[in-house]
């Protein structure tokens, strides 16, 4: 049973890892999207030529993670936030990697709130739930052929099937629309506030996928139990 989770918990570690960095830090940024259905009186549509360098703060951004510039995509984002990304985990970045090279995204609108500026962005993914199914299927197949006997066999197992599989021309994907939050860096820079928001619509709605996985995991120890209590396996 512990080896048959190591795929998932593989294929949950930027989301748990990013909670853990928000959790530890004092100065941990907080969902910042602006409910419009409260605020929609203060809400102000900016268009033209004021709207380009907000968009394009963003917009850089996310496709720089798309090229895999990750130093690039850094430089677009608040100095105080970017503790949230760790490149030095190998299992980690090639996560990233399989993820985000197949990241596209699109704003929609900028508007300004209660003296704050947002960007309306979509942003499209591999849709993780969809992922997680084939990943497992191809990781209990290969367990149960003998292919996978350690952690380290697992975690190359991962990642090598995980590139495969967003790779595929079947591939499913998911579309989030975020609301970013674009600030006034301490340099007097525009620069993008990250959210754990954004980052789950970069993962695909990884927190989702989380979440289903997790339910599945639970209700199979529970048949499990329940067939071994019974006597199944005597």
């Amino acid at each position: 049973m512990k080896l048959r989770l190591i795929p998932i918990a593989l294929a949950l570690l930027l989301l748990c890892s990013c909670g853990k960095n928000e959790a530890e830090r004092s100065d941990a940024p907080q969902n910042n999207a602006v409910a419009s259905a409260d605020t929609e009186a203060e809400r102000r549509v900016i268009e033209g030529a004021e709207a380009e360098p907000y968009a394009e703060v963003v917009t850089s951004m996310l496709e720089r993670f798309a090229a895999l510039d990750y130093d690039g995509a850094l430089a677009y984002i608040r100095e105080s936030d970017r503790a949230m990304f760790d490149f030095s985990d190998e299992s980690r970045r090639r996560l990233y990697d399989s993820l985000f090279s197949h990241m596209s995204c699109e704003t929609a609108a900028v508007y300004s709130s209660a003296g704050r500026i947002f960007v309306e962005t979509d942003v499209t993914s591999p849709d993780m739930l969809d992922v997680y199914g084939d990943l497992n299927l191809m990781y209990i197949d290969a367990m149960m052929n003998g292919e996978i006997t350690s952690e380290e066999e697992s975690r190359n197992f991962n990642n090598e099937a995980l590139a495969g599989i967003v790779a595929a021309d079947d591939l499913k994907y998911k579309t989030g629309r975020v609301d970013v939050e674009v600030v006034k860096d301490a340099d007097g820079e525009s620069r993008v506030a990250f959210t754990a928001e954004l980052m789950n619509a970069m993962l695909g709605d990884i927190q989702t996928a989380q979440e289903q996985v997790s339910r599945a995991i639970e209700e199979g120890a529970e048949e499990y139990t329940s067939a071994r209590d019974s006597g199944a396996f005597d």
